[in-house]
């Protein structure tokens, strides 16, 4: 009965695991491309790690997006600040204009994004590293507060 159950359990979770194939990979790395080409393009976050402490899973709520030269961070912050304004302040909630934006491919399946932007409260350094399967770091590294990083995927 035991070995039954296990067959049947590992039968369904193979079915479940789908391996794209090389003609669907080229496709979901094209329009990764595109996304990044065009400066319009939604990572969705699920875990954050922020410098003091393990990682922390996230709702599917959080996530950053670029559209052009503006950048809309909804992302939680978890950590030590520096200085903030009284009550707290919008932490990594804010939408602002992008100061500065580098891309540039680092590995044959890595493109790296840099900008620079200020909420008004205080200037962030984000770097992203997208994957051409959609898979996306984030790195947020704040003047006023603690650095912390995201783990998500490109919203398609």
């Amino acid at each position: 009965m035991k070995w039954a159950i296990f067959v049947a359990a590992t039968a369904f979770m193979l079915a479940a695991c789908h391996t794209l194939t090389p003609e669907e990979k080229a496709q979901h790395a094209e329009q990764v491309q595109t996304a990044l080409a065009d400066r319009h393009f939604k990572i969705g976050v699920r875990s954050a790690y922020p410098r003091r402490g393990g990682m922390i899973n996230v709702t599917s709520d959080f996530f950053l997006e670029v559209s052009g030269d503006s950048v809309y961070s909804y992302l939680p912050f978890f950590g030590r600040a520096y200085y903030v304004p009284l009550g707290g302040g919008k932490g990594l909630h804010f939408d602002a204009k992008i100061l500065d934006f580098i891309e540039k491919r680092v590995k044959k399946d890595i493109t790296r994004v840099v900008f620079v932007t200020n909420s008004g409260e205080d200037t962030y350094r984000y770097t992203l590293d997208i994957y051409d399967n959609g898979q996306a770091t984030i790195d947020v590294l704040p003047q006023e507060r603690d650095r912390i990083r995201f783990d998500g995927e490109l919203i398609f």
